[in-house]
């Protein structure tokens, strides 16, 4: 009989090939279908990267007010995989980011925090 240890390494080895495998089986699908590709990568070798192409993805995609942890679910329909590695942190940086360049505004009084997309721009 197995420890609780010996099962949940077991499960996270489990877990790790199968989100390998359809990582890489999702990359071979956008290579045949590009245009159906959910982000666009525009050549960054690192810094901010991903994170701020996929919160304009979902601001693409949605009108409506937002707080952070809407955000969150909205970036883990865009890029489940990728959407792992990006903390509440990361999330409120870009969020701040996009505020201090004019895309969003913050909405004042609300509990929690709400954004929303500035009436005069648009997300590319």
């Amino acid at each position: 009989m197995s420890t609780k240890k010996e099962r949940k390494e077991e499960f996270e080895r489990h877990k790790t090939t199968i989100e390998d495998d359809y990582q890489s089986g999702l990359t071979a699908l956008y290579r045949l279908y590009p245009e159906f590709k959910p982000w666009q990568e525009n050549g960054k070798s690192g810094g901010r990267g991903k994170l701020p192409d996929l919160v304009k993805e979902a601001l693409k995609r949605h009108n409506e007010n937002f707080t952070l942890k809407e955000m969150g679910s909205w970036l883990v329909e865009i890029d489940p995989i990728f959407s792992k590695t990006a903390t509440a942190v990361k999330i409120s940086n870009t969020l701040g980011r996009f505020v201090r360049k004019g895309i969003l505004e913050r909405i004042p009084n609300s509990s929690p925090l709400q954004y929303k997309k500035k009436a005069d721009h648009n997300v590319k």
